[in-house]
């Protein structure tokens, strides 16, 4: 048997999204936020200065698993409140902070919705 033949099996994929965003910066993340991206009514669109609702799939599926079931999630820019919604939907725990009334509205008016 040839000692050269092993097999290496793949990285998962959660490894190979957060180093694509490393290496890539803004751009890994737009084309990751277009990766997720599903055709959204310019109505719900229009709510948000940073339209950013559905990437509650892209923070689930990377940043929500890092941490464990029924821990809490440091959200220091809240924004329109996108992590802590998907905090929520993966049952973990968030303490959001914001400075703009406006966001903090809008921010519980989309995690009350739930």
């Amino acid at each position: 048997m040839n000692k050269n033949n092993y097999i290496i099996p793949p990285p998962p994929k959660s490894v190979f999204i957060l180093n694509f965003l490393i290496f890539n910066g803004l751009f890994g993340f737009v084309f990751l936020y277009a990766w997720y991206t599903r055709i959204i009514p310019v109505e719900e669109l229009a709510k948000f200065l940073t339209a950013f609702p559905t990437l509650i799939a892209l923070i689930l599926n990377i940043t929500i698993p890092t941490v464990l079931y029924r821990m809490f999630i440091n959200v220091f820019f809240m924004g329109s409140g996108t992590t802590a919604i998907g905090a929520l939907k993966s049952q973990r725990h968030y303490i959001g902070y914001e400075i703009n009334n406006d966001y903090i509205n809008l921010a519980n008016e989309r995690i009350y919705s739930i």
